[in-house]
């Protein structure tokens, strides 16, 4: 084989693992990757039938597949906190996400309804924990939100959340102050977050 070299095929069913192989004509079976050799998620090759662009790394001694099947969206549940780690956690009605990640981007929207803060310490920081994904290492140490919305809130002046860098969590801020749990009107509170950060 040699580098660059172009194969096209069809495949005979999706991935199921992040790391399938290809064997040109009884070659040795090489790792498919994509997106610069990253693990293909589950789905990237979509079902049998998908007519698989595949190039050669000869240095890598991998196939990067051309032309993947976007991520597939998870959905899962975030915590609101009054600290990084441990700390005392909310109750909700509801603290779901959907997330895509593509390549080293993930794509997210959370919605966290009735906050109550029952438990919490009232002047602590609020944090939104168990992001899907651990953020990028970041030489200037954080990602800022996108979007943050939010109802029954008491806030000076807006929110936003910061994602420091190399963890699953997002600090809450009221533009230059922190966020504390007694600008959440208990029970009733909502946050609303729409953002894209760099994953590890």
């Amino acid at each position: 084989l040699v580098d660059g070299q172009l194969c096209f095929v069809r495949a005979p069913g999706a991935n199921t693992v992040t790391n399938p192989t290809f064997a040109p004509n009884g070659l040795t079976a090489r790792t498919i990757k994509k997106a610069g050799q990253q693990a293909l998620d589950i789905g990237s090759i979509r079902a049998d039938n998908h007519e698989l662009n595949l190039r050669y790394n000869l240095a890598d001694t991998s196939w990067e597949l051309l032309n993947p099947y976007p991520a597939p969206i998870s959905s899962g549940s975030v915590e609101v906190a009054d600290a990084a780690t441990a700390g005392n956690v909310a109750s909700v009605g509801q603290a779901s996400y959907q997330a895509v990640k593509v390549g080293n981007l993930c794509f997210i929207t959370i919605a966290i309804l009735n906050i109550d803060t029952t438990g919490l310490t009232a002047g602590n920081q609020v944090f939104i924990r168990n992001l899907p994904f651990t953020s990028a290492t970041m030489t200037n140490g954080i990602q800022i939100v996108g979007s943050v919305d939010y109802s029954a809130c008491t806030v000076t002046n807006f929110l936003q959340g910061r994602i420091p860098s190399a963890t699953n969590y997002i600090s809450m801020r009221d533009k230059d102050a922190i966020m504390t749990v007694s600008q959440i009107t208990s029970g009733t509170g909502d946050l609303y977050l729409s953002f894209t950060y760099k994953v590890a």
